[in-house]
């Protein structure tokens, strides 16, 4: 059963390094993993986590005019078998023929889509009749709702995975046009041919001026960033792991030759390109991040903010380079920024998760929580309190704190008596009370947070899941048909 949130949020494991790399022996996989994981993680580059946390839009979720008409055919089990199915790992014939299934008797269950052509690609690897599937599936998924950018990003993986590069690159300009954020979601690894003719084929794509050149620039940036990342990797194969390098890879390949000024100066051409786009001078803060330009990222990220101040991923990359700057008080203010613009997502590359997670470890714990006790000091607020819940809420995760998730409950509560219908801290509530297996209480804070908000997904996902972990199958059904009903 997979709860709406989990504790920290979801993580991303998009680490870039080349597909030849990944596919040898998992060992010199881990070892480079473990290497780089603290370098690598600070990019920041999780944006597909991102959209996971925040909850789909509202587009991302449809409507079903015949739900209530599949009532006999009890969808809502079907979906709890399908997704049973595939996190215990069963028969993966089973698992695709659930979630056909599924779709057939909802087809405008967009999620069924993409659980069924994520399962389709995984296939695929070894079967390329799967992977053909897996790209019809999601040529479906955008016939019924082209808006929807996820499809198109997720079209341009099967894509990229078939090695249909020109046809590739379409896709993930159509999901950036619809959202700007995917830009920095493009693994080209997925590719198993060199970066370079990536490079190659995008600077193609600009001389033709095929698509918004400012696109074509920021999936070039990107490309030569990832050919740095690539030689990164292989300087650590090499240091650290010359005898497994050697054995199970042949001697490291050449390194890709990236100069950091050409890098940069494709981004600039996305900004001069569309100079009021906030993701062009993210992209750029990242680059000048990793080259340890720590002012002239500063004033990227600063730039990006004016631009849209309501971006939490640039508030929390801005705190990263704060600290690696030593400005601490900044840092924290920027992090407590983030989780204040968005308040409902907890993801790795979020306010939420740098104050949870220093808390907890007890770096910086002290100015990390006094950021948001000297906030709610100054102006008490429900949705400081809402944050302050959230933090708390992740204290037991090391042990430090085991009754940090009673501390959060009470902050909840205290966020809800100065805002009554603040349905958020009502659904945060639940949930919380959900996991220490309080159901009940539970079950009335998630109904309640549905009655103040009716479009709150996490509060329908949540007692949906409350609902079938009691085997109560026809309530679940009627809260999914009641959420498929209010969404446009």
């Amino acid at each position: 059963m997979i709860n709406c949130e989990s504790e920290l949020g979801e993580s991303c494991n998009k680490y870039y390094f080349p597909m030849w790399l990944l596919g040898h022996r998992k060992t010199f996989k881990e070892l480079l993993i473990t290497t780089s994981f603290l370098t690598i993680a600070l990019i920041g580059l999780c944006v597909a986590c991102s959209q996971a946390n925040t909850g789909a839009s509202s587009l991302e979720r449809t409507v079903s005019e015949d739900c209530q008409n599949t009532s006999s055919q009890n969808i809502e089990q079907l979906i709890y078998l399908a997704e049973t199915a595939e996190n215990s790992q069963e028969n993966a014939a089973d698992v695709e023929q659930l979630w056909r299934d599924v779709i057939r008797l909802e087809p405008s269950y967009i999620e069924a889509y993409y659980r069924l052509g994520s399962h389709l690609y995984l296939q695929g690897l070894d079967q390329q009749s799967k992977l053909d599937q897996a790209v019809e599936v999601y040529r479906q998924a955008i016939q019924r709702y082209p808006e929807v950018a996820r499809s198109h990003y997720d079209l341009g993986r099967m894509l990229l995975a078939q090695q249909k590069l020109p046809e590739a690159i379409a896709s993930y300009r159509q999901a950036i046009r619809l959202d700007p954020r995917y830009a920095m979601q493009v693994d080209w690894f997925a590719l198993s041919l060199p970066l370079d003719q990536v490079i190659l084929a995008l600077t193609q794509e600009i001389e033709a001026a095929r698509g918004p050149a400012a696109i074509n620039y920021l999936l070039l940036g990107d490309a030569f960033r990832q050919a740095r990342h690539t030689n990164q990797a292989m300087e650590l194969g090499q240091q650290n792991f010359p005898d497994l390098c050697q054995q199970y890879l042949q001697g490291c390949p050449q390194q890709y030759v990236v100069l950091s000024d050409q890098e940069l100066d494709v981004f600039q051409n996305s900004i001069r390109l569309d100079p009021q786009s906030a993701v062009a001078y993210e992209t750029l803060g990242i680059s000048l991040y990793e080259l340890e330009r720590y002012d002239e990222a500063v004033s990227a990220f600063r730039q990006a903010i004016q631009i849209n101040p309501q971006s939490d991923r640039v508030y929390y990359r801005l705190g990263i380079v704060l600290l690696a700057q030593d400005n601490t008080s900044e840092a924290v203010q920027a992090f407590y920024q983030a989780a204040q613009v968005n308040p409902n997502y907890t993801g790795i590359d979020s306010g939420f998760w740098w104050l949870r997670l220093n808390y907890y470890r007890g770096q910086l714990h002290e100015q990390a929580i006094a950021a948001l006790q000297q906030e709610l000091q100054a102006e008490p607020s429900a949705v400081g309190y809402y944050i302050l819940g959230n933090v708390l809420a992740g204290l037991h995760i090391m042990d430090t704190q085991p009754d940090g998730r009673d501390q959060a409950i009470e902050a909840l509560h205290q966020a809800i008596q100065l805002q009554p219908r603040f349905a958020k801290a009502h659904a945060r509530l639940g949930y919380i009370q959900m996991i220490q297996n309080r159901t009940e209480e539970a079950e009335q804070a998630l109904r309640q947070a549905i009655q103040l908000d009716p479009a709150l997904m996490s509060a329908y996902d949540n007692l949906r899941n409350l609902l079938r972990t009691q085997q109560r199958f026809a309530e679940a059904e009627q809260i999914f048909c009641a959420r498929q009903s209010i969404i446009n």
